[in-house]
């Protein structure tokens, strides 16, 4: 986690939040490119955005960091915002996510 949204979370405890995310969808040959996640099933890769980033700016620091990848950002494919988690330590939020064809 982000050392903004751990700050965040100082002063805010598990009240729900609501946080930008930028996913990446990679193809290859016809197929998409997934990652493992720690708490099992699969997922694009990405991540949460940093302040003062841009969307294109975190999902090219996403595939990085995620698969080793340096990508570039083709086009956006959409946003979508009433995606809502909550975390095992009881913390909540809404997702606003944004997906980058890469």
């Amino acid at each position: 986690m982000a050392d903004y949204i751990k700050s965040i979370r100082k002063f805010v405890g598990h009240t729900p939040i609501i946080l930008n995310t930028v996913t990446g969808i990679v193809m290859d040959h016809g197929r998409s490119l997934l990652q493992e996640r720690d708490g099992g099933g699969w997922c694009l890769p990405g991540g949460y955005l940093e302040y003062g980033k841009s969307y294109s700016e975190a999902c090219k620091r996403e595939l990085l960091e995620d698969t080793r990848l340096n990508v570039e950002v083709i086009r956006p494919l959409g946003m979508f915002d009433k995606y809502f988690m909550e975390y095992s330590n009881g913390s909540k939020l809404q997702n606003h996510r944004y997906v980058i064809f890469d």
